[in-house]
């Protein structure tokens, strides 16, 4: 491990992103190197600042969650999801679609960026955010329904990421995952119950949840 740290730390001199983000997991995941999430960010941020697009949506991932000694900071995420999005990451998108839809982190009247509709046309449409009453901020914290439609993104597993629609009994179902309760939940919740459930596979899993399509007749609960 030591031989390889010394060959991805040369390449990194010379300017090589690839290796610059796999340095960023190594001391993120701590292997073969003290775990680090201000080193393992370091180098995300270097690679993400030479157009990296791996390295751009990691660095929006460690901002939006947190890491160790790591402080959040949604400023932060967004911009680096952006850059990642302008690059063609579908999952960038899908992220920055979950923070708007969701609230997290993003001013009431910030303006929705545009272009982010591309993939997604029908997550919510451009001055709807305010209007379609589809669309609940997270303070007010979207209930999932039975016939709602939920789609999951889990990053680099296009097998297990989809749309499905909740079914009769309140339960989705996804490869690897399973079936898993819906109804009821709030999308960070049925987000971590999958995360929960995709432990025993890889310990570094980032899902996200939204609802396109609300069709249950379930209120915010408060």
């Amino acid at each position: 491990m030591q031989k390889g740290m010394g060959w991805y730390r040369k390449a990194a001199a010379q300017g090589n992103t690839d290796a610059m983000v796999q340095l960023g997991n190594l001391y993120e995941q701590g292997r073969g190197v003290p775990k680090s999430g201000p080193e393992a960010l370091s180098w995300y941020l270097k690679a993400a600042e030479k157009g990296n697009l791996d390295a751009q949506f990691r660095a929006g991932y460690i901002f939006l969650n947190g890491l160790e000694d790591v402080p959040y900071d949604y400023e932060q995420a967004l911009k680096w999801f952006r850059n990642a999005a302008q690059q063609g990451s579908g999952e960038a998108e899908l992220t920055i679609a979950a923070l708007f839809q969701q609230g997290i982190g993003v001013d009431h009247d910030l303006p929705i960026p545009t272009g982010i509709w591309g993939l997604y046309p029908d997550i919510v449409a451009p001055g709807d955010l305010r209007s379609d009453d589809r669309v609940v901020r997270s303070d007010d914290g979207i209930v999932i329904g039975a016939d709602d439609v939920v789609s999951v993104n889990v990053w680099n597993e296009p097998e297990i990421s989809g749309t499905v629609s909740v079914r009769s009994d309140g339960k989705i179902s996804l490869p690897l995952v399973g079936d898993i309760q819906a109804s009821g939940l709030t999308p960070l919740q049925v987000q971590l119950a999958i995360e929960k459930k995709l432990e025993s596979y890889q310990s570094e899993r980032h899902v996200t949840v939204i609802v396109p399509v609300k069709t249950s007749e379930k209120s915010p609960q408060h």
